[in-house]
Formats: structure tokens, sequence, C-alpha cells
């Protein structure tokens, strides 16, 4: 299975472009999420970059591949958004959800981050994209979900 980049954009100057594009809009949208943050709460900025990063997913599952690279710096540029939401979210998450413990609570998010990675580069040359993009969007759906669940569970405690 070939990465999107590579499918569809001929040139190495291309892609280091969609990179750029992407960190660009990494770091931005971390400093909008953090400012957004506050005063809106983590809930709706996750549950905002839960919708884009679906919508993400299912446009590339439905996409004929077509180079065109607009939409290959629009993807790059909104999964630098998502990437800042997940980024910036999580990060407060666990400092709020384990603030007696936030070493060990970091390093843990660090291992299964990192454990995440390692089995999705073993299975990234044996499934074609598609399929990649299916445990994706599963991923996607259950950790949703599962958030939601702390959420309730932190505003629970705290209400107490």
């Amino acid at each position: 299975g070939q990465g999107i980049l590579r499918c569809i954009v001929s040139g190495f100057p291309y892609c280091v472009f969609a990179s750029l594009l992407f960190g660009v809009l990494d770091a931005a949208s971390s400093i909008a999420c953090s400012k957004m943050a506050s005063r809106l709460g983590r809930v709706p900025i996750v549950v905002t970059g839960a919708l884009v990063n679906a919508g993400l997913i299912i446009f590339l599952l439905i996409w004929v591949r077509v180079p065109s690279l607009l939409v290959v710096f629009v993807v790059a540029a909104l999964w630098g958004f998502v990437d800042a939401v997940w980024n910036t979210q999580l990060s407060t998450l666990f400092g709020v959800l384990f603030s007696a413990d936030q070493e060990a609570a970091f390093a843990n998010y660090r291992l299964w981050q990192s454990i995440g990675w390692c089995i999705s580069f073993a299975y990234g040359g044996v499934f074609e994209m598609s399929v990649k993009l299916w445990i994706l969007v599963s991923i996607l759906a259950t950790s949703t979900l599962l958030y939601l669940v702390a959420e309730l569970q932190h505003f629970r405690q705290k209400s107490k």
C-alpha cells in the first residue's frame, strides 16, 4: 500500500510543502485551541476535532485519487488542525485527571502512543490504504466515545 502523498503527488518539493503546511497549521491551531478551550471548555474543541478528523477519513475513503495539489494541501492543513486538537486537549485532560501523578500519566500516554505508532508501522505495508483508513476511523470513534465518558466522569466527580 502506497501512502496518499506518494500516490498523488509526483515530486519531492510538493511533499515538503504539504508537510510544511501541516506543521504550520498544527502550531497555529495549537495556540488557537488552547485559547478557545479556556473559553469554551475541552469538549467542544475535541468534538469539532473528531468531526473534522472523521470527515477527512471519509473523504479519503471515497475520494477518487486524481492528482490535485489543492486537495493534498487542504488535507494536510486540516490534518494539522486535527493533530493540534488531539495534542493540546488530551495533554490538558491528562494534566487535570492525573494532577497528583502527572509524570506517570504522561509517561503512560507516550508509551501507548508509541505502541500505536509501532502497530500502525507494522501493518503499514500489509494493508491497502482503505483498510488502514477503516482502522483509523474505528479507533477515532472508540477513542472519542471513551474521551466523552472520561469527561463526564470528571464532571461528576468535580460536581460532588
